[in-house]
């Protein structure tokens, strides 16, 4: 998980499926986060749910950065 995006889109998953949508690209400026949004607010649509099935599962994360 370089960076945390990973584990961002869990948690971001989570809470969004719990408000029931997904904020639209457009209420941010970052670039990043907007890419983070659009592929949640597909996903959501594509698999409902699916991100509050899959976070119990997760046992722990790690970034390494500096695998060769």
């Amino acid at each position: 998980d370089d960076g945390g995006d990973a584990t961002m889109m869990v948690h971001k998953g989570v809470q969004f499926e719990a408000a029931g949508s997904v904020p639209d690209s457009s209420t941010t400026d970052n670039a990043e986060f907007k890419v983070v949004l659009e592929a949640l607010s597909a996903l959501q649509h594509e698999l409902p749910g699916h991100w509050t099935k899959t976070a119990p599962n997760i046992k722990g994360v790690t970034e390494e950065t500096t695998t060769g």
